[in-house]
């Protein structure tokens, strides 16, 4: 199965740092669906920076999104960017099996709690999307983009 980035990873985008942060903030990635992709693949879209936890995670999809399909959305395992190696798995952190596309433009957002109360990591981490359902029509060229929201953990959380 392949394994895809979003545009801001494979132009290797720097991440942002914690050192010294207080607020919260957005970081997106944008992905535009391509031919051939089936159930069991995996889009890496944003990564969460070393000593941030997530807050949120909204995914906006646009209206060429025609088929029924649905996709988990959580933590990648192995590090951030990563391409070789080991093959990388995802959880459902933020949301399982949320059907998305439908045949109109669409937002979904986190809609479990472990998402918010995931424990920061000492390495950078990907937080993406994992096709679960039956692609039956999905337009290649729809866009896909992930606003992870975070923030620098405080004494430890």
């Amino acid at each position: 199965m392949a394994f895809y980035q979003s545009k801001q990873i494979v132009n290797n985008e720097p991440l942002v740092s914690a050192d010294g942060a207080t607020e919260t903030i957005a970081i997106v990635g944008d992905f535009t669906t391509v031919t051939g992709m089936v159930t069991g693949e995996i889009i890496e879209m944003v990564g969460l920076p070393a000593g941030y936890v997530p807050v949120d995670v909204l995914v906006a999809y646009d209206a060429s999104a025609a088929a029924a399909w649905t996709a988990d959305c959580g933590v990648l395992s192995g590090n951030y960017g990563v391409t070789t190696g080991t093959a990388r798995t995802q959880g459902n952190e933020a949301f399982a099996a949320n059907s998305t596309g439908q045949g109109a433009a669409g937002l979904v957002r986190a809609a479990k709690p472990n998402l918010a109360q995931l424990a920061p990591a000492d390495n950078d981490r990907g937080i993406g999307l994992k096709i679960v359902g039956t692609l039956t029509t999905l337009v290649v060229g729809t866009n896909i983009r992930m606003t992870l929201l975070a923030r620098a953990a405080r004494n430890g959380v």
